[in-house]
């Protein structure tokens, strides 16, 4: 899926783009972004792929994407 694909689909379902504004005590944000950093896109091969939050105030919730610089290949970490 490519990243704007994955973008109307989350903002459909009520997620705006961004960090959490509060995560509590939780890493998962910066982990994400390491992971992200550390990817490899699975449709070029691409090593590194930018890190893309996203989150829902209510219900709360958070997704993190991996978007590749290269071909734009989109998957949630």
């Amino acid at each position: 899926m490519t990243f704007v694909e994955y973008q109307a689909a989350l903002v459909a379902d009520g997620f705006a783009e961004g960090r959490p504004p509060r995560f509590g005590l939780h890493d998962a944000p910066e982990n994400d972004a390491q992971v992200a950093a550390e990817a490899r896109c699975a449709g070029c091969g691409h090593s590194g792929l930018f890190y893309r939050p996203f989150f829902r105030a209510s219900p709360r919730s958070y997704v993190a994407l991996g978007v590749c610089p290269r071909c734009r290949w989109t998957a949630e970490i």
